[in-house]
């Protein structure tokens, strides 16, 4: 590999661990939110919010399933589609069935005092309580070195690899969010040691010296 300042580098194996990058709504109080009252994993974040006011902001998404899975915390969930719909008719009911509200309007900002989430303002001048957002909204890598290499990619935008964390080109490994669709510390962790291990019995194996093969007499 190459830097950009033309330093070469060299390795017998290399695992990659960069990461992914959630793409952060651009609307006026997100960012500033973001981990402290807004949210994307309700894995992560829903025990401390439950049955509280929740709602799910996905634009470019479709969002089914987050509202879904926040029913688990609150029975106070409404889906905000900010002037888009992408939900399926079949969707549309379920949501209904089991009082998701779903709002379209178009959403001008959060609004909160201090770190704390109250409320979110649409274009049209209507507000609606909540008291923590969670988004769906795409993520990227945050590196494009798997990629530069030309590594298989899954469609999401996540690096296909083996249960060894091996990727399609020899001697490339790739562990934690830029490889699966399952996002958490503990199974990043888990993977970039079970890599380790594997790199390790493979570095050892390669410098190992092999017996001559007995000549048949």
């Amino acid at each position: 590999a190459k830097d950009e300042n033309g330093t070469e580098y060299y390795a017998k194996k290399m695992l990659i661990a960069t990461g992914l990058q959630d793409n952060v709504p651009t609307i006026p109080g997100f960012k500033e939110l973001y981990g402290k009252s807004v949210f994307h994993c309700p894995y992560c974040d829903g025990w401390e919010v439950q049955n509280k006011e929740l709602g799910v902001y996905a634009r470019n998404k479709n969002g089914y399933e987050l509202a879904i899975a926040l029913k688990c915390w609150s029975q106070k969930v409404t889906l905000y589609t900010d002037g888009r719909n992408k939900l399926k008719p079949t969707e549309v009911e379920t949501l209904t069935a089991n009082s998701i509200s779903i709002v379209s309007y178009p959403i001008s900002h959060l609004g909160a005092t201090g770190d704390q989430l109250e409320s979110i303002h649409f274009r049209n001048g209507d507000k609606r309580r909540c008291d923590a957002l969670f988004f769906v909204n795409g993520f990227e890598q945050q590196c494009n070195l798997a990629e530069t290499f030309g590594c298989e990619m899954t469609k999401k935008g996540v690096v296909v690899t083996n249960r060894h964390q091996q990727t399609n080109i020899e001697g490339l490994y790739v562990a934690g969010d830029a490889s699966k669709d399952m996002h958490f510390v503990v199974v990043a962790a888990a993977e970039g040691a079970k890599a380790g291990v594997i790199i390790n019995k493979e570095l050892i194996k390669a410098e190992m010296v092999q017996p001559a093969e007995k000549l048949l007499v």
